[in-house]
């Protein structure tokens, strides 16, 4: 059975390694990914989902942060509607929806947890090749 850090572990390794493949996908999501344990804890989880969706549909760094991010979030808590987007996450839960402070705390802790493996995972195979 494995222990919550290898599961971040492997989704994390697994997405990047899976689903960032182009070398201008991993360009933008190793950026994004470098900064987002930071900007999680200086900014808040609101704060950060709010950059990461805005013009979520023209820049594939951002798609991609949120995709996976969404992905895990939907894993660790039940009550996140399996058919959301990143978009209808923050409309509905993050902004609208009633989150008590400790609901929003818990989100915010994971999603630092989870992003800090995601970024080992970018460091790992999203090697920016300097020419």
């Amino acid at each position: 059975m494995q222990n919550i850090d290898q599961l971040r572990a492997r989704i994390a390794f697994q997405f990047v390694s899976e689903k960032v493949s182009s070398q201008n996908e991993k360009e933008k999501f190793l950026r994004i990914a470098q900064k987002l344990p930071v900007m999680l804890q200086t900014n808040g989880l609101l704060a950060t989902w709010a950059f990461i969706v805005k013009n979520i549909e023209n820049e594939v760094g951002k798609e991609l942060t949120g995709t996976v991010l969404l992905d895990y979030l939907k894993i660790e808590f039940s009550f996140i509607d399996k058919h959301f987007d990143p978009k209808d996450f923050f409309q509905s839960y993050l902004v609208n929806e009633k989150l008590t402070s400790m609901d929003l705390w818990n989100l915010t802790e994971e999603t630092i947890k989870f992003s800090i493996w995601l970024k080992r995972a970018a460091e790992t195979y999203c090697e920016v090749k300097n020419e």
